[in-house]
């Protein structure tokens, strides 16, 4: 099962994030590239700490998330 989500994200503009369910990540894939969009969620302090020092969001529907941007 595919679960996207349509976000704006720092650096990167509008995208289609997707990720495959079930997944107990909150990284998704950028759709057509490589980059992979990974959240802070899940209590994760050593992410939000780096997502909070690149400067780097994601705006979703429900609202503007600190991320970070990985281009493999």
């Amino acid at each position: 099962m595919n679960f996207p989500l349509h976000a704006v994200c720092t650096g990167i503009g509008e995208v289609q994030l997707n990720q495959t369910a079930p997944s107990h990540t909150d990284a998704f894939l950028v759709e057509g590239t490589n980059t992979v969009v990974v959240g802070a969620a899940n209590g994760a302090p050593a992410l939000l700490q780096q997502a909070l020092a690149a400067g780097t969001t994601c705006t979703f529907g429900f609202g503007t998330v600190p991320v970070l941007i990985i281009n493999r």
